[in-house]
């Protein structure tokens, strides 16, 4: 199935003991690479509760995708858990996804596109 595309976009997604995705960055860590893009977007008032952390679940996930090599953007504003902020950003982050460049086919590097659409105003 991970073969069939090559974009992955994560809105306030809870990498967290839900379903067992707090396993994912064990998963990624320990999976041979593909050739995809991954954009993770968080809001740093997302939840904290019984669950996990999603931030550090979102953080973790990032680190996890780094460190096996993967053409990746961890991407946190100020929200809470909604998608706000992915609303506001999306024309960006599709650019980002299907640009030119890149391994998945987007333009690097992703931290300066992190680092704009952080700061976008909501």
């Amino acid at each position: 199935m991970a073969d069939a595309f090559g974009c992955v976009v994560s809105h306030c997604a809870s990498y967290v003991n839900i379903r067992g995705a707090h396993q994912l960055p064990w998963a990624i860590r320990n999976s041979e690479r593909r050739a995809i893009r991954v954009l993770l977007l968080i809001g740093s008032n997302d939840n904290d509760n019984d669950h996990g952390n999603n931030v550090l679940g979102n953080e973790q996930l990032a680190a996890a995708l780094d460190y096996a090599g993967y053409d990746s953007a961890l991407v946190l504003g100020e929200g809470y858990h909604n998608r706000v902020h992915a609303g506001h950003v999306f024309p960006d982050t599709l650019r980002w996804m299907f640009g030119s460049g890149g391994d998945a086919g987007g333009p690097p590097p992703p931290n300066e596109f992190a680092s704009f659409l952080a700061g976008a105003k909501l």
